[in-house]
C-alpha cells in the first residue's frame, strides 16, 4: 500500500494519495466558493462506557487498514495496542475512515454536525486552523498547559499549524509528523542518456534532462522525463524555490501575498513547460501511472519525480533493488536549495464525550519515543526535535539528503483559509496558467481575491 501517489494536473492530488483525492474543500463546506461551517452550535456524542466500566474510545485513522502491506497503520496499531495493554479501563479502537478532499474526510464534519463524532481523529495538520475556525475541533489549550508542553521541543511549523487564534487544537506526532521533498532519480536510466545526477542543480538542467529522458511513439508518451506539475511539489514548492513567499507578518499583521513577483515567476515558468510538454497530452499519459509496483519511478515511465521521504519505505518494500538516488530539487540560478514540509496531527473533534481520556491517549500516542518509532517505520521524521537526528533515523538509506534540508524547509501559511488556499493555488491558479486560460499573474490575483473574500467572512 503506497501512502501517497503523484498528481498529474488533470486530477491534482494533495500530498498523500491514500487519504486524499481531488483538491477540494470537504464536501458540504463550500458554497459559492466560500467555506462555511456545518455546525449550528454545541453537540454531544453519546457515552461509550460499557456496563463493565471500560471506557471505549473511537479513533478515526486516515492512513488505511492495519495490514502488513501498510506500515503506517500497522505501526499506529502497535501503539494503540500498547496503550490498551497499559490501560485496561480505557480501550481505544482505531478505524480507517477514508479521506475525501483536502485536509480531512467530509465524514468527520458530518459526524460532528450530527453529534456523533469519534473521540480522536488524525488530521492533516496544515488544515487544523480551517477546522478550528469551523468549530469542528475541541480547544485543547488547557490540557496542553496542564501537561507543560514546551513548544521548543517541536519543529516550529508543526507547533504553529496545530494552533488557531493562539489556542491548541491538535498535537503533532504519529507517522509522518514531518516530511521533506526532494527529486528522486532513476540512476540507471539517467546513465543510459549520459546524464549525471550530480549535475542537476538548476531548473535549466532539469528542463534539459527532462527533454533527453522523454520518449514518444507518435503523439503518445512512452515516458515523460519530468514535468513540474506532477509529483509532490506544486506551486508551493516552486514558489519557494524561486525565492518567493506566500505571506508576510504574523498575528494581526499576517497577510497572504500570492501575487509576490517570485510566485508569479514560478507559475509562469511552470506554464512555459507546456511548449515542450503539452499539458493535456502529458496528463493523458500520467493519468495511467500507479502506485506500489506501478509507481512511475519503478516502471521508468517518469525517471525524475519530486516526492517525499515516505517514498523510501515504498521503494524498499516494492522495489528493493531499484537503482535510484535523491537530490535537492533544482532551483533557478542564484537561488539556494530548499524544500517544504507538512505532516499530521491528532485532535479531539468537537462534541466528543470523553475529552480528557482522549487527550491522555493523544499524549501517549504522540510522545517522543512513540513518535520516533512510528517515524522510523514509515521513513518519515518525528515532530520532536530531540528525536529528529536519532541514530535510528540516520540509519534509513538515502535519509541524509532529506535531513540536510530540514533547516531550510518551509511550512505552508498557517491560516484558517488553509484548505481554500490549497485549492486555489494547486488547482485553480495552476490550471488557469497551465492551460493558458489566463496569465500566471491573473491566475494568482484571482486566487488571492477568493481567499481574501473568505477571510473577510471570518471577521464579521
Amino acid at each position: 500500500m503506497a501512502k501517497r501517489s503523484h498528481s498529474s494536473f488533470a486530477h491534482t492530488l494533495t500530498r498523500r494519495s491514500l487519504m486524499r483525492g481531488t483538491s477540494a474543500l470537504a464536501a458540504g463546506t463550500v458554497v459559492g466558493g466560500m467555506a462555511v461551517s456545518l455546525l449550528g452550535g454545541q453537540v454531544a456524542a453519546a457515552p461509550s462506557r460499557a456496563a463493565s466500566g471500560v471506557l471505549n474510545l473511537s479513533f478515526w485513522n486516515l492512513f488505511g487498514e492495519a495490514i502488513p502491506s501498510n506500515p503506517y497503520s500497522m505501526v499506529m496499531q502497535s501503539v494503540v495496542d500498547a496503550w490498551n495493554k497499559q490501560n485496561p479501563k480505557v480501550q481505544v479502537k482505531m478505524t480507517y475512515v477514508p479521506q475525501s478532499g483536502t485536509g480531512q474526510s467530509s465524514k468527520l464534519l458530518t459526524a460532528v454536525a450530527a453529534g456523533t463524532p469519534p473521540d480522536i481523529a488524525n488530521v492533516d495538520r496544515f488544515s487544523v486552523p480551517s477546522w478550528a475556525a469551523q468549530g469542528a475541533l475541541t480547544d485543547l489549550t488547557s490540557y496542553g498547559k496542564t501537561a507543560n508542553l514546551n513548544p521548543a521541543n517541536y519543529a516550529p511549523y508543526t507547533w504553529d499549524e496545530a494552533h488557531y487564534n493562539g489556542s491548541l487544537y491538535a498535537m503533532p506526532g504519529g507517522p509522518d509528523a514531518v516530511d521533506i521533498r526532494v527529486l528522486f532519480l532513476r540512476n540507471d536510466i539517467l546513465k543510459q542518456h549520459h546524464l549525471n545526477p550530480d549535475y542537476l542543480k538548476t531548473t535549466d538542467d532539469l528542463h534539459a534532462a527532462a527533454l533527453s529522458l522523454t520518449k514518444k511513439r507518435g503523439s503518445t508518451y512512452e515516458s515523460v522525463g519530468f514535468v513540474p506539475w506532477y509529483g509532490n511539489w506544486f506551486i508551493y514548492g516552486w514558489g519557494w524555490a524561486f525565492g518567493g513567499h506566500f505571506h508576510t507578518g504574523a498575528g494581526p499583521a499576517f497577510r497572504l501575498t500570492l501575487t509576490n513577483p517570485k510566485i508569479v515567476e514560478a507559475l509562469a515558468w511552470m506554464a512555459s513547460w507546456t511548449a515542450d510538454f503539452p499539458v493535456a497530452t502529458v496528463n493523458a499519459a500520467t493519468s495511467a501511472y500507479g502506485n506500489n509496483t506501478h509507481d512511475p519511478l519503478i516502471t521508468g515511465q517518469m525517471p525524475m519525480i519530486i516526492n517525499g521521504n515516505w517514498q523510501l519505505a515504498t521503494y524498499a518494500q516494492y522495489a528493493p533493488h531499484l537503482d535510484y538516488s535523491v537530490v535537492p530539487v533544482p532551483v533557478p540560478p542564484g537561488q539556494s536549495s530548499t524544500s517544504w514540509s507538512g505532516g499530521f496531527g491528532y485532535a479531539v473533534p468537537k462534541g466528543a464525550a470523553h475529552v480528557e481520556a482522549s487527550w491522555n491517549f493523544i499524549q501517549f500516542f504522540c510522545n517522543e519515543q512513540n513518535s520516533l518509532n512510528m517515524a522510523v517505520a514509515t521513513t518519515t521524521f518525528p515532530a520532536w526535535l530531540g528525536a529528529l537526528h536519532s541514530p535510528a533515523i540516520k540509519r534509513i538509506p538515502h535519509i541524509q539528503t532529506f535531513l540536510d534540508l530540514v533547516p531550510v524547509a518551509h511550512g505552508r501559511p498557517v491560516t484558517p483559509a488553509a484548505q481554500l488556499l490549497w485549492n486555489q493555488l494547486t488547482t485553480n491558479a495552476t490550471n488557469n496558467a497551465l492551460y493558458h486560460k489566463t496569465s500566471a499573474k491573473a491566475a494568482l490575483v484571482q486566487a488571492q481575491q477568493a481567499v481574501d473574500a473568505y477571510l473577510a467572512t471570518l471577521k464579521k
